[in-house]
């Protein structure tokens, strides 16, 4: 729930939030992708295979039609709704889609009201970009410039997480948004 202007009260963070996984659950597209052939196997077991390619599985998997099958998950909406308190200049989307659907990933995130006026999306200039390579590089470019601001980071991968606070050790980081909301204000508040 979002306040008025005349009693919000505009914390200075830096939040980055991934969506799949996090803010959505894309089973129904992975299922979908299945179905078609183009993956075998489950997200982050090291069997899984592309049989037409993992550029054919990403293009198909990212598209704007599939979106349409994510469920929310639980806690985004609680999630954005705490980040309303927050400097919007602040707000990230940090996303491996490709930066071709950039209005209909920013469309689906406001059609499910998990968008703010004033946050940006970022993603991937290009598939070939290493995820983990890509979203470490932006994030601490954006910290490095907003120094003294506290950094939030929601990421379902683990991986991710880990290398975040290789970053700096005080990103407050959470596998997903329901973790962060019942997290963030008690501990932001000490």
């Amino acid at each position: 729930m979002a306040t008025s202007p005349s009693t919000k009260t505009t914390r200075s963070h830096l939040v980055f939030i991934d969506i799949d996984g996090t803010m959505t659950d894309g089973t129904a597209r992975e299922l979908a992708m299945e179905g078609r052939g183009l993956v075998s196997g489950a997200y982050g077991d090291p069997t899984r295979s592309f049989p037409q390619g993992k550029a054919a599985f990403i293009s198909a998997f990212n598209h704007p039609s599939m979106f349409h099958l994510d469920v929310t998950m639980d806690g985004a909406e609680a999630f954005i709704a705490w980040c309303s308190d927050l400097d919007p200049d602040g707000l990230f989307y940090l996303t491996a889609r490709d930066i071709i659907h950039h209005e209909a990933i920013r469309s689906d995130l406001e059609q499910r009201g998990l968008w703010l006026p004033g946050m940006r999306l970022l993603c991937k200039p290009h598939q070939s970009l290493d995820t983990l390579e890509y979203k470490i590089s932006m994030i601490r470019a954006i910290s490095e410039t907003a120094q003294g601001r506290t950094v939030v980071y929601v990421e379902n991968v683990q991986r991710l997480r880990s290398a975040a606070k290789h970053i700096d050790s005080d990103i407050l980081t959470f596998a997903s948004a329901l973790d962060a909301v019942n997290a963030l204000e008690e501990v932001l508040e000490r």
